[in-house]
């Protein structure tokens, strides 16, 4: 079955992601409240750029948000991208994935939007059949 979209094929939705490691090399994921899936997934931090903003603006509120951390001052260097066919919206999505140190005293917790976050060893994603599983560990290895 054809997949057909309002957007045209050139659009894209762009998103920001973050790998922040621990130093036993697990990658922190989040498990956000989409009610509009039936089972929400772990994914990396991060979401949607906003017209005006840069992608490391973005970044940074998304973990503010998500991660209900403020005011930590984040190293963020890009790592890659992952451009996807997103079924449940009908349009493709490019996530551009960043590095983000963390000071020693990086506390998170779960804000805005999200149920739960955990510390993971990106190995356990190694054959998730969830997109979003699939780039935790392709860019968390």
């Amino acid at each position: 079955m054809q997949k057909i979209s309002k957007l045209p094929n050139t659009c894209y939705r762009v998103s920001a992601k973050a790998v922040i490691k621990n130093s036993a090399g697990q990658v922190l994921v989040v498990r956000e409240d989409h009610s509009s899936i039936e089972e929400s997934r772990w994914a990396l931090p991060g979401g949607g750029v906003d017209h005006g903003e840069t992608i490391e603006q973005a970044l940074y509120r998304e973990i503010k948000e998500e991660l209900g951390v403020s005011g930590v001052k984040l190293r963020m260097k890009p790592l890659g991208n992952n451009i996807r066919y997103v079924d449940s919206v009908q349009f493709y999505k490019m996530d551009v994935i960043y590095t983000v140190e963390i000071a020693d005293d990086f506390s998170p917790t779960a804000g805005k939007d999200v149920l739960e976050i955990a510390w993971k060893n990106p190995t356990e994603f190694k054959n998730s059949e969830y997109d979003n599983g699939q780039i935790i560990y392709k860019f968390g290895k």
